[in-house]
């Protein structure tokens, strides 16, 4: 991610508004891998340190694009502000989760599953890729399905 202002979040909007319409519906559910073109806003870290807004991002988008055309970046827009503001209002569920956190991760540190999981060791080659990326460029595409070919790991 580029340095965290207020320009590089607008440059990171302007950057991506053209691909908000049909061809984001299209293709967002494709990794074509970390060198590849990608098809996600990539935007949620601006949105989450509030250096572009939801409302700011869909404007943007709208003033290139139908309605109709950038639906679908419209919803998931739409669905993050949703599941934010839902959390907002049950704080608990987040100190649950933090109470939780803590007791799995001591389980963890001797589950042979979770060890292969975390290493990118599990045989299953879209997950194994994934867990590689991750560690590798620090974020991963919003994928839904599995046919990656397989890739070694470098960890």
């Amino acid at each position: 991610m580029p340095h965290p202002n207020r320009a590089a979040a607008l440059q990171s909007l302007e950057a991506f508004v053209p691909c908000a319409g049909t061809e984001y519906a299209a293709k967002r559910n494709y990794d074509l891998g970390p060198d590849g073109p990608n098809s996600v806003s990539s935007l949620s870290p601006w949105i989450r340190t509030r250096m572009l807004t939801e409302w700011e991002v869909i404007a943007a988008v709208l003033e290139q694009h139908s309605a109709s055309a950038a639906g679908k970046f419209i919803d998931e827009v739409c669905w993050r502000t949703y599941w934010k503001g839902w959390l907002e209002r049950r704080p608990e569920i987040w100190e649950n989760y933090l109470q939780e956190r803590g007791k799995l991760l001591a389980d963890f540190k001797t589950d042979r599953a979770y060890r292969e999981a975390i290493t990118g060791q599990t045989g299953i080659d879209c997950f194994d890729h994934w867990i590689c990326e991750l560690n590798d460029y620090g974020t991963l595409h919003n994928m839904h399905g599995c046919g990656l070919p397989a890739f070694g790991c470098t960890h």
